[in-house]
């Protein structure tokens, strides 16, 4: 995995997606009072490269004792996949409505990173439950959403190839006003 873009204008339309994904609805589409469990868990997108993204799930937990977090730990982090596969989807959903591409973003979790952990955040001999936040971390494989039919917001060469004739015939201009003052 290279860190290096090498291209910018998809890159950028990642970046779009992902900064405005951060809270709001459920990965569904759900508003937040119909989704349980949306006010204590969320993903959030990071953008590494146009080939590569990094998901970080955070999500709050309630458990009796530290044996049941090991007993159900399986369970919990599959629930928490899900989640980030919903998410996603919707992820997936918003570029090509975005972007309008012919070609769908296919973004699928590589498996060999996922890793997870869990901290307490309160651990207390007098209450019957203890809480804490789990965080599980994945990459996420890129591929696709390359053919935008709606007109690439990004594409600076356009507007850099309009900015330079412009320049050229100011130039082309001066150079003739000059000529003619001699």
């Amino acid at each position: 995995m290279s860190g290096m873009i090498k291209d910018l204008r998809k890159f950028n339309r990642l970046a779009r997606i992902g900064n405005s994904t951060f809270g709001g609805n459920s990965p569904n589409g759900e508003t937040l009072a119909s989704y349980s469990g949306a006010s204590t868990q969320h993903a959030k997108y990071e953008i590494i490269n146009e080939k590569t993204m990094k998901v970080h799930y955070q999500g709050a937990l309630a458990v009796s004792s530290k044996s049941m977090l090991n007993s159900i730990m399986g369970k919990v982090v599959n629930d928490a996949l899900e989640y980030v596969k919903a998410s996603l989807e919707r992820f997936s959903k918003e570029y090509k409505e975005e972007f309008g591409t012919s070609d769908n973003l296919v973004l699928k979790i590589n498996e060999s990173t996922i890793t997870d952990n869990v901290e307490f955040t309160s651990y207390s001999i007098y209450k019957p439950t203890q809480s804490g936040m789990l965080r599980v971390t994945m990459l996420v494989d890129v591929s696709g959403g390359d053919k935008v039919k709606n007109g690439d917001p990004f594409d600076f060469d356009k507007d850099n190839e309009e900015l330079v004739k412009k320049v050229k015939d100011m130039v082309k201009d001066a150079l003739k006003s000059k000529a003619n003052k001699k």
